[in-house]
């Protein structure tokens, strides 16, 4: 027994070429830099949780230090304070269920992030370390689901939200049942599809695996008993080779079954995430036309400003009223000189004029319309860059869906080189990681850019303004979450929005019109024009705000022109009103004031 030993040991026999052969087939020779790729896309990954953790982190952060100033949270029910995966909202055809897209899907991202980064460092034990190949069949096959589901939570968010906007003003609506039952039915039955057919993907490669163990397991017995074998040893060899050919050729053919139906969950995502393209339009439209209002209210208060000078003269000593009006002017104005100011109509506000208004101490209009700039800005770019990200994912994913389904089908991700391979397997993983880097990129710098500083405990619009809401919602625009009436007894109670959608719709306006408020129409039509009022249509037909381009319908059917309620306009009036008397009674003669007396 020792001499055939000893010669096997100097001989190779066809068993180990069998073997040397298949293992080649099996592993494949990956390419020069193979490894140095793969610990990059993972480190990737890692910095791409980071990001996401860090961002939520930031608007978690920022919606606390917004409801500690609020001191009416308690009214603020828990479950709508808390929002933490979905909310459902009432419209005029029923319950619309709206999904948190920040913390669903910073979970799905980071699922997709984990998923990456141990299909890439699996993939060095097994191409470079020529380890076990088990778990790299449940890394691939498994690979897709999260970004579905990002995607899908994406556009779910993006058109539900749409369609809560637009509901009430459309000649049309949509049925809320519908709408949910087609979200949840796509989302559930598209994922479960793409679940069953990775499963089965995963059960033929398990299948592969087992063929591959028990033939190599046979090439070594026979290696080892060789050359004192039975005479049908090599036969019996042969045809376990083949039924390992089949078996591997079943599971990359799965993978035709397994990403070609995931074409249709990727093409949904598309054609729907349209709405949210749709959603920032109208939010543009919405910051254009507070860009137009402010404009206008900044030229009201100057000439409103310069006429008071006139009237108090530079001998006189000017009232309390027109001390605050000038330092409130001059705080409000972003311009240099009085000739910018009345030559300014037509032009565009830029962004960090906007800001420096949001940013003042004093309370007025102007800073109100300043922040709503702010935080419809700040939503629409959210909007914008979660809803281009998914549509380029999906477009992409599409792509390389069709180019596996295809190299699947034909076996050249078998037959052809490691780069093919490798380019099918992985360019998804590149793209989706760059492009989601890129995006938290942004995301983190609007939160930066628009992030807001502590204040002192300033009371505005029934509270701290945004009303207990971030900022980084377009409920963020909104009052607080109760406030009094002007008789200071009655309470009102408003609705609370999430904090955590970035496009939540804000609370409806109080309607007081029923007790007669609006029936007034000297001196209330006055403050309307001074302060630029828009939530009533009669005080919109009789506000005069100097723009050419303004559309009235966009007062009523936008989404923030319902969140600027009566409080603001009463507020302004009794002051405006108590400044007037203070200055009509310093400039009457004094025989008038004795006859009245």
């Amino acid at each position: 027994m020792a001499s055939p030993a000893g010669n096997r040991s100097s001989k190779v026999t066809p068993y180990d070429l069998i073997f040397g052969f298949t293992n080649t087939e099996v592993y494949r020779i990956p390419s020069k830099g193979f490894k140095a790729r793969m610990i990059t896309l993972a480190v990737l990954n890692v910095v791409l949780i980071i990001g996401i953790l860090a961002y939520l982190g930031i608007t978690y952060r920022e919606r606390q230090r917004n409801t500690r100033r609020v001191s009416d949270a308690s009214y603020q029910p828990k479950s709508q304070r808390a929002f933490w995966l979905f909310r459902r909202v009432d419209r005029s055809s029923g319950k619309l269920i709206i999904p948190n897209h920040r913390i669903l899907g910073a979970a799905f991202g980071i699922a997709v992030a984990v998923t990456w980064i141990g299909l890439a460092l699996n993939s060095i034990k097994v191409f470079v370390e020529r380890g076990a190949m088990r778990d790299s069949f449940g890394w691939r096959a498994f690979l897709l689901m999260p970004m579905f589901g990002h995607g899908w939570i994406t556009v779910w968010t993006s058109l539900t939200t749409f369609l809560m906007t637009t509901d009430r003003h459309s000649t049309f609506t949509v049925s809320s049942t519908l709408v949910n039952i087609f979200f949840i039915g796509v989302f559930v039955g598209g994922l479960g599809m793409a679940i069953i057919c990775s499963c089965v993907n995963f059960s033929e490669g398990l299948k592969f695996w087992s063929a591959y163990l028990a033939f190599k397991a046979r090439l070594e017995n026979n290696d080892a008993a060789y050359p004192a074998l039975p005479a049908d040893a090599y036969n019996l060899t042969l045809q376990q080779a083949a039924e390992v050919q089949a078996a591997g050729v079943r599971y990359f053919r799965s993978g035709a079954y397994t990403f070609g139906p995931c074409i249709i969950l990727a093409l949904a995502i598309i054609v729907v995430n349209m709405a949210g393209l749709f959603l920032c339009r109208v939010l543009q439209k919405q910051i254009d036309y507070n860009k137009e209002q402010l404009i206008s209210a900044i030229t009201t208060e100057h000439q409103l400003t310069s006429s008071l000078v006139q009237e108090t003269g530079m001998p006189r000593r000017p009232s309390t009223a027109v001390l605050k009006r000038l330092s409130l002017s001059k705080g409000l104005s972003p311009f240099e000189s009085t000739a910018s100011i009345e030559d300014f109509n037509g032009k565009r506000l830029s962004a960090s004029q906007v800001r420096r208004m949001s940013k003042l101490d004093a309370r007025s209009h102007c800073k109100d319309r300043a922040r709503t700039i702010i935080v419809l800005t700040r939503a629409r770019w959210e909007l914008l860059l979660f809803s281009i990200n998914a549509a380029v994912i999906s477009m992409f994913i599409i792509g390389i869906l069709t180019y596996l389904t295809i190299i699947c089908h034909d076996l050249t991700i078998v037959t052809g080189t490691f780069s093919r391979f490798e380019s099918a397997v992985y360019m998804s993983g590149w793209f989706y990681t760059t492009l989601s880097l890129l995006t938290l990129v942004f995301l983190l710098f609007q939160a930066f850019q628009y992030r807001e500083r502590a204040r002192t405990s300033v009371r505005t619009l029934g509270g701290d303004l945004g009303g207990g809401t971030s900022s980084n919602s377009v409920g963020g625009a909104i009052p607080a979450a109760q406030a009094m009436s002007e008789t200071g007894a009655e309470p009102i109670v408003r609705p609370s929005h999430s904090r955590s959608c970035s496009f939540a719709l804000p609370p409806p306006p109080l309607d007081r019109r029923g007790r007669g408020e609006s029936d007034v129409t000297g001196r209330r039509g006055d403050v309307t024009h001074l302060f630029g009022r828009f939530a009533n249509a009669w005080a919109r037909r009789n506000a005069s705000i100097n723009s050419t381009n303004t559309k009235p319908a966009l007062g009523v059917n936008m989404v923030v022109e319902r969140a600027v309620t009566e409080e603001m306009a009463e507020e302004e009036m009794s002051a405006t009103t108590s400044s007037t008397e203070e200055q009509v009674t310093q400039e009457k003669p004094a025989p008038t004031s004795a006859s009245q007396v």
